[in-house]
């Protein structure tokens, strides 16, 4: 439920919308290359030259419901020269016939053109809205209840839930990392020991990979080839260590053990990983192009590493040793330089988006201390009051969150040269303490603009958006019906994947033929819309026809038969969702036992009125309706 009114600045785009009905047309070059699998057109105004292209990813054509892929390369119209940072608003909509009454109200395609891109930049909750607007994002809360809830922050009326979808996951989630594309996310869960995925474009589950122990930190190297994931212990109770997880299918796995405890990690983009556990004495360099320990830095008895961070301008490794108080400084291949004295207790480090200061936060003192990174000494120590334990930045301030205090702490970065500048921002109504669960994953996002954040508190069950320069947030939006830990934003817009050249991935949209392409620049000023044919959806031949075998009203199995599939196109497995009504859902999965046969182990089941849903998998063209079962009174086992 939305409380209050958001109030965003959802990028430069909302400025479109003063000037978008004053620029002209823009000049097309040769007719639009069409072929089954790909369009492609190239389009000039302005001084720039824009070259659209849509091709199908998944299939030999551009059809409803595939998955394609975007590119828009700007360059300049007098030379070809690429132009960079020059971002495209882009939206993809269904192409509607135009009547007599919009004919007369937009006589030409370039005014329908104006009038459509004023509707989607100026779209909210309560105004029609482009069916792909790759210039937003959604706000991703990990919940309790073994699930995401994908939240829409424009829906800002009261009365109207947030929720867009609900991901399952196969049990509580602690920690998460999405790809750079914003495409897959990989959640490291507990019990069972796993990560799961989920493939953010179409809001489904993947397979997940199981690992040797209870998972913590999930992190993915900057290739983005890998997703590194830490084990504090193994099952079997041997030692921890990190798991290398391959991020494209089969999603191969490759185990470094290496000691006890949580595991932290920093990555140098060009060369090592520094690698810590907290109850191991030693700093473990790894060389990721073999996957090997290249070497091992003993550390002083009863030392306790919890944290470690890359410092790229200086090239040199920064470990929070909590023990002896100490940040000790490595340089990108592993030899000491420096151990600086903060104090016992230090945790949570982070380094400023220049570069310039570190900042490792302390909740024993109620501390954040500040490190000049240009000369490795101490700077500042500022009281942040109520156990910091957070630190994260926009491009002007540092946020701190807090354990005991329903505060956010913004410590401005322009002002570090001299005095510090403090504010405390009220925050929700209790602090985070006042739940007892406590992930890995941030409680803040960083909003897409760098402006402000959105802010988890899970105590009030609720995420806040605050604005820099505000004296409180400008409010509030929750998953109803779910109790949320951590927050994080998942990106729709294009990214600039080389100099000029803007990609993203969608699914085209379901049951239209044809569909509107819309591009708006701010600087230079130009608009262009043009309709893309599709190559029409094949009717599916599988009924996808889903029956419920056996349901648990005495014992803890649930079967269920799909039928109508082929054998060679059957699922894997089937997600299943189970609640009582009023409380949290319960998500497990149904593994294949026989062609088309599913069967779910169950959890312990209390006596009562139980719902059951199966979500279909991406490809079933249908949905499938809920099944009730009363479970009989007896003690679950």
């Amino acid at each position: 439920m939305t409380r209050g009114c958001m109030g965003m600045r959802w990028g430069s785009w909302l400025r479109v919308a003063a000037v978008v009905g004053l620029v002209g047309g823009a000049m097309t070059l040769g007719r639009a290359q069409t072929e089954a699998h790909r369009w492609a057109q190239d389009v000039e105004r302005a001084g720039l030259r824009l070259g659209l292209e849509l091709q199908a990813l998944d299939g030999a054509a551009l059809r409803p419901g595939g998955t394609a892929r975007l590119r828009i390369r700007v360059r300049s119209q007098a030379d070809g020269q690429a132009l960079p940072r020059i971002l495209p608003g882009v939206w993809i909509d269904t192409a509607e016939p135009r009547d007599g009454k919009a004919e007369a109200e937009h006589p030409t395609e370039e005014a329908a053109c104006a009038q459509r891109i004023r509707r989607y930049v100026r779209a909210s909750g309560l105004n029609p809205q482009a069916v792909i607007d790759f210039n937003g994002y959604d706000v991703l809360a990990l919940n309790t209840d073994a699930s995401i809830s994908v939240l829409d922050p424009r829906t800002v009326f009261a009365g109207k839930t947030s929720l867009k979808a609900s991901l399952p996951l196969p049990g509580p989630g602690v920690d998460w990392a999405a790809d750079a594309q914003d495409s897959r996310l990989f959640v490291s869960i507990p019990n069972p020991p796993s990560v799961a995925v989920a493939d953010l474009l179409t809001l489904q589950p993947e397979p997940g990979v199981s690992l040797p122990g209870p998972p913590g930190r999930v992190r993915l190297q900057p290739d983005g080839q890998r997703v590194w994931v830490g084990v504090a212990r193994a099952s079997n109770q041997g030692p921890g260590g990190v798991a290398l997880i391959d991020t494209q299918p089969p999603r191969t796995m490759r185990w470094l053990p290496l000691g006890y405890g949580a595991v932290d990690w920093a990555f140098d983009p060009a060369g090592w990983v520094a690698v810590v556990q907290a109850d191991a004495a030693q700093v473990v360099f790894v060389d990721p192009t073999a996957d090997r320990i290249a070497r091992r830095e003993a550390l002083p008895a009863q030392a306790a590493p919890v944290s470690v961070v890359f410092d790229a301008v200086g090239r040199r490794f920064w470990v929070a040793d909590t023990h002896h108080g100490l940040l000790r400084s490595y340089d990108h291949r592993g030899q000491p330089l420096s151990a600086v004295p903060v104090g016992a207790g230090i945790g949570a480090q982070a380094i400023s988006p220049d570069g310039r200061w570190l900042m490792v936060a302390n909740p024993t003192t109620d501390e954040v201390t500040v490190l000049d990174l240009s000369s490795a000494r101490l700077a500042h120590r500022i009281r942040v009051p109520g156990r910091p334990v957070e630190i994260a930045f926009t491009p002007s301030h540092a946020y701190v969150r807090t354990l005991e205090s329903a505060s956010l702490t913004l410590i401005g970065l322009a002002a570090l040269e001299t005095r510090p500048r403090v504010q405390t921002v009220p925050l929700g109504e209790h602090p985070a303490s006042r739940r007892p669960e406590r992930p890995l994953a941030s409680a803040l996002a960083i909003m897409a603009d760098g402006a402000g954040v959105f802010a988890a508190s899970p105590a009030d069950n609720a995420i806040f958006a605050y604005m820099e320069g505000m004296n409180a947030p400008s409010g509030s939006v929750s998953a109803k019906g779910h109790e949320l830990l951590a927050v994080r934003l998942v990106r729709r817009g294009l990214r600039e994947v080389d100099t000029g050249v803007f990609e993203q991935q969608f699914v085209v949209p379901a049951h239209v033929t044809e569909m509107w392409l819309a591009v708006a620049i701010e600087r230079p000023r130009t608009q262009y819309c043009v309709r893309v044919p599709l190559v029409p959806a094949q009717r599916p031949p599988l009924r996808w026809q889903l029956v419920w075998q056996s349901l648990p009203e005495r014992d803890d199995r649930l079967v269920v038969q799909l039928h109508g599939v082929p054998e060679d196109q059957l699922p894997p497995r089937l997600w299943l969702r189970l609640f009582q009504p009023g409380q949290p859902a319960l998500t497990v999965p149904a593994q294949a036992s026989a062609p088309g046969q599913y069967q779910a182990a169950l959890p312990q089941l209390w006596p009562g009125l139980w719902y059951v849903h199966a979500l279909p998998p991406p490809q079933a063209p249908t949905r499938w309706p809920y099944v009730s079962f009363q479970r009989e009174d007896h003690e679950p086992k």
